[in-house]
């Protein structure tokens, strides 16, 4: 589990939370905060801003959905944090908040998606991204009442991503273990704050351990999200290029496209067998040939129907602007049947990525 005192501490974060706490306890009288106002906070953020998305978060929308919801609709409270004072984000003073569970589960998704994007810091696209994720909150619940396409906003959130993504020198393989690195060390600095007050022995026997269990509960979200934003990002260049220049040719472009499924499929096993000799130092033996074949082929579906989604919401845009009424709810059916093929494909994913890991334990966890 993050701490979610320590994550207060960002500053980001910290003046969106001092913001939110007072917009429930001051303004609105609330006796806690809730993911519904750091929603309305963040939204009045973006609104403000240059991003992408402030076409999808209403504030009007959601400040009627706000005042809708009563104190019967509050989330349930969870615990005190101490947050760094927004009038004093440089210094050590801090305030004692009181949230609710839902928007600590937030919080702790949107450092989540930080790291799988080998991000340092949280920002806008993490947080709604974990608001997306964490959909039995109020917040979630705010965005679907106010109308909001969920599926065309987590689109639009990797779109934007991918436009500043391109310009980060690393491949798949490279970001994806400097991604999966960063998130080992997080939870190793979090054993190691705790050996340091002398409550434990040190930590430096417990990597592969550590190492082993991130990749049982995290990889198989790291290689789906990664690629999503490969996928964006290729698909980003070659409109740029069609924009400046002139389209290449469908051969070429299919060409393109076609190569890059298969370089993934590659790098693939090249991380895994990466961390298996890097990482998990202490493993009992390899994957086989047929065990790499089948996350692979996952791993190509996914890239061909993320290549699907895209084509259908370039179509579903230009349908909107020529008010296509009957070729709307077409595309809005074949939106949703590759949605759902995307959803299932990313749970077959998981399962492979758990029960590799099942059927090749790290040594050191079958003697325990």
């Amino acid at each position: 589990m993050f701490d979610i005192n320590f994550l207060s501490q960002d500053n980001f974060l910290a003046n969106l939370l001092n913001k939110s706490n007072d917009l429930a306890i001051n303004k609105l009288n609330h006796r806690y905060l809730c993911s519904h106002h750091f929603l309305y906070i963040l939204a009045k953020e973006i609104e403000a801003s240059s991003m992408n998305l402030q076409g999808f978060l209403d504030t009007k929308e959601i400040d009627v959905e706000l005042n809708r919801l009563n104190y019967a609709e509050i989330e349930p409270s969870s615990q005190n944090v101490m947050v760094r004072d927004s009038n004093n984000l440089n210094g050590s003073q801090y305030r004692e908040f009181s949230i609710s569970q839902p928007l600590i589960n937030i919080i702790k998704s949107a450092k989540k998606y930080a790291l799988f994007f080998n991000e340092d810091k949280i920002n806008e696209y993490h947080i709604l991204l974990s608001v997306l994720e964490n959909d039995t909150s109020l917040a979630f619940k705010s965005l679907e009442a106010t109308g909001i396409n969920v599926y065309n906003l987590n689109y639009s959130i990797l779109l934007s991503i991918s436009g500043s993504w391109q310009n980060k020198q690393q491949n798949f393989k490279e970001s994806l273990l400097a991604a999966l690195k960063k998130i080992i060390d997080w939870y190793i600095t979090l054993v190691d704050n705790v050996s340091d007050l002398g409550l434990v022995n040190s930590t430096s026997s417990c990597r592969e351990e550590i190492s082993y269990l991130v990749m049982n509960k995290y990889l198989s979200q790291f290689l789906e999200l990664q690629l999503s934003l490969l996928r964006f990002t290729l698909e980003h260049n070659l409109k740029v290029i069609d924009k400046q220049i002139g389209s290449l040719t469908p051969q070429i472009q299919s060409s393109i496209i076609s190569r890059t499924a298969q370089n993934l499929r590659s790098q693939v096993k090249e991380i895994i067998e990466y961390m298996f000799s890097h990482e998990c130092h202490l493993f009992q033996d390899m994957p086989n040939e047929s065990e790499y074949e089948q996350i692979s082929l996952i791993i190509e579906d996914l890239w061909w129907s993320y290549g699907e989604a895209i084509a259908l919401e370039d179509l579903y845009s230009l349908a909107i602007e020529d008010h296509r009424r009957k070729h709307l709810l077409d595309l809005q059916k074949n939106k949703l049947a590759t949605y759902q093929k995307l959803s299932q494909l990313k749970e077959k994913l998981r399962k492979l990525t758990v029960a590799l890991l099942k059927n090749h334990p790290v040594l050191k966890l079958i003697k325990d």
